[in-house]
C-alpha cells in the first residue's frame, strides 16, 4: 500500500512560504459569527455504498447490529423535498484516512503504538509544519484560543491546512486502516468489501447523475459523528485512477448563498455557508466549512448552530404535559409528546392529522394550536409543536399547513436540567452525531470540462482528529 502524497518538497516549501506572507482570507456568505468523525455522500450515491445491495445493509438498514457489541453503523437520514426516502448508503461512513497531520509525507493509521487518531492534538511525523487555517472565525473547535498557542491543540490536523495532509486513497480505505482501530475505524468484511481495502479499487457504480459543464449542481452529505472541519469537491476522468493528483486538477468551486439544511420530512432551510479559498491546496481551492457545530453533553458547540436547536434546558417532560419553551424569541424545541400538530406532510412518530384533529389533540391537553412558518427566523425547521406559557392563542384557528402548540399555564413547566445551553448530542443541526439532517451544497461545474464520464471525489477534512472521509461518485458530464 503505497500513501498519495499531496505535493511535491518543492510545493510544499511554497505552501510554507505562502502560509508566511498571507492572512487567511475566505469567501463568506452573509458570514454572521455564528466518535471518529463518519460521513456519507448521498447526492450523487457514491461508490463507496457497495454493502447496500448485502443483508444487514438492503433497503437503507444501518447493520442490524453488524458492527460488534456498541452496534454501530451509518445512521442517516435521506430526503427529497417531497419527504423521506431510503438512506441506502451501506458502510459508506466507514472509508476514510485515519491518523493523518498536516504536512506530512504519509498517514500512520493511527493504531494504538502511534497513539489514537480521535482527538489528535500532535504533529505524527513531526515535520513542523505550520497550520494556514488561522481566523478563529473559520476554525470549528477551540476558538477562543490563540492559533499556534500551546492551547491550539487542533492545530496539527487537516481541516487547519485544507488539503495537505495525505491520504491512504483518494476513494477511502475500508476502515480507514490496514487494521481495527479505537474510534469506530472499522470496517464489516463482506463479500464485496473489507478492512484496508483501497476505495480506488471498487468498481464503478454509474448513478445516473448527469451535470452539464457550466451548469451549478447541487450535491448533498450527511455526518454521522462530528468532528468539525470542513470539504471539497473535485472531479477526476474516469479513464484515470482517481488519484489525489487528478482530483486536485480540477477542484469544484462553491456557490455562495447556496448552502441548505433538509430534514426527513422535505423541510429545507437556506442558511449562511462559510467558504475558504485561501490557505488551501492546491491553491485557490475552495472549501466549504462544516456549518454544524459539535456539542456532546458536556459541552456546547463552539459557534452558534445555524438553525434555532433544542437545548438540554428544555427536555421531553413527563406525560401529560407539553415541552416548554420561551415565548418568541424561543431558544430550544421539543416535540410535543401529547399534543401533535403535523403538516400535511407524513412524519414517522405522529402521522398525518387535520387541523380539527390538530386542534382536539392540543385542547386534550389544554393546548392550542397556532400556525408558523417554519423557516422562519427564530423558528426551528423541523419541530411541529413549539410550546410557551401562554394561553393568549386560544381561540386561533390554523390558516396554513404548519402548526405550533402553546401550553395553558395551568400546565407546570417542565423542571430544567443544569447545563449550559447547547448540550446537545444528536441535534437538529448540531452535535455529536447530527445524523438527523442532511447538507447539501451547489458546486459550479467548469465550463472547460470535456464531455464524458468523470469521478466525483468528496473529501472532509476534520478538525478535531487526524481523519479525512472520502468518497467517490460516478457521474457524466455533457
Amino acid at each position: 500500500m503505497t500513501p498519495q502524497r499531496l505535493y511535491s518538497k518543492s510545493n510544499l516549501n511554497q505552501i510554507r512560504a505562502e502560509e508566511n506572507t498571507h492572512t487567511v482570507a475566505v469567501t463568506a456568505a452573509g458570514w454572521t459569527g455564528r466518535a471518529s468523525g463518519h460521513s456519507s455522500l448521498l447526492v450523487p450515491p457514491s461508490r463507496n455504498a457497495v454493502d447496500r445491495v448485502l443483508p444487514g445493509w438492503k433497503g437503507g438498514s444501518w447493520g442490524d447490529g453488524k458492527f460488534g457489541p456498541d452496534d454501530w453503523g451509518c445512521n442517516c437520514i435521506n430526503a427529497t423535498k417531497a419527504g423521506q426516502v431510503t438512506c441506502d448508503v451501506g458502510q459508506s461512513c466507514f472509508w476514510f484516512s485515519n491518523g493523518c497531520s498536516i504536512g506530512c509525507e504519509s498517514c500512520d493509521g493511527g493504531s494504538s503504538t502511534t497513539g489514537g487518531a480521535n482527538p489528535n492534538y500532535r504533529d505524527r511525523c513531526n515535520c513542523g509544519f505550520n497550520a494556514t487555517l488561522n481566523d478563529p472565525r473559520y476554525r470549528t473547535f477551540n476558538r477562543d484560543v490563540e492559533a499556534g498557542s500551546a492551547q491550539d491543540v487542533y492545530k496539527h490536523n487537516p481541516w487547519r491546512a485544507p488539503g495537505t495532509a495525505p491520504v491512504f486513497d483518494a476513494c477511502g480505505m475500508a476502515g480507514g486502516f490496514t487494521s481495527e482501530e479505537p474510534g469506530e475505524a472499522k470496517y464489516t468484511s463482506t463479500s464485496l468489501a473489507k478492512q484496508g481495502m483501497l476505495g480506488s479499487q471498487l468498481p464503478p457504480a454509474p448513478s445516473g447523475t448527469v451535470w452539464t459543464a457550466g451548469s451549478e449542481v447541487q450535491t448533498a452529505i450527511s455526518i454521522r459523528a462530528n468532528h468539525g472541519g470542513g470539504y471539497s469537491f473535485r472531479l477526476c476522468p474516469a479513464s484515470k485512477t482517481p488519484t489525489e493528483a487528478c482530483f486536485q486538477a480540477t477542484p469544484l468551486p462553491f456557490v455562495p448563498g447556496q448552502q441548505t439544511l433538509r430534514w426527513a420530512n422535505g423541510t429545507e432551510l437556506l442558511i449562511n455557508g462559510t467558504y475558504v479559498d485561501v490557505g488551501t491546496h492546491p491553491a485557490g481551492s475552495m472549501w466549504a466549512m462544516n456549518p454544524l457545530p459539535y456539542s456532546n453533553a458536556n459541552s456546547g458547540p463552539a459557534f452558534p448552530p445555524p438553525c434555532h436547536e433544542k437545548t438540554a434546558h428544555h427536555p421531553a417532560p413527563p406525560a401529560g404535559n407539553c415541552s416548554m419553551v420561551n415565548t418568541g424569541p424561543a431558544t430550544g424545541f421539543e416535540q410535543c409528546t401529547d399534543a401533535f400538530c403535523s403538516t400535511a406532510k407524513e412524519y414517522a412518530y405522529t402521522g398525518n392529522v387535520s387541523i380539527l384533529d390538530c386542534i382536539a389533540q392540543c385542547k386534550a391537553v389544554n393546548c392550542s394550536c397556532f400556525d408558523y412558518n417554519p423557516t422562519s427566523a427564530g423558528t426551528h425547521p423541523f419541530e411541529h409543536c413549539r410550546v410557551a406559557a401562554v394561553a393568549a392563542y386560544d381561540g386561533v384557528v390554523p390558516s396554513g399547513d404548519h402548526y405550533t402548540a402553546y401550553r395553558n399555564p395551568e400546565n407546570p413547566e417542565p423542571t430544567p436540567t443544569p447545563g449550559p445551553s447547547g448540550e446537545v448530542t444528536d441535534g437538529y443541526c448540531s452535535g455529536q452525531f447530527p445524523y438527523n439532517v442532511m447538507i447539501l451544497d451547489t458546486v459550479s461545474v467548469p465550463k472547460s470540462v470535456p464531455p464524458g464520464d468523470y469521478v466525483l471525489g468528496f473529501r472532509w477534512d476534520c478538525e478535531k482528529s487526524a481523519q479525512i472521509w472520502l468518497a467517490c461518485a460516478d457521474i457524466t458530464i455533457a
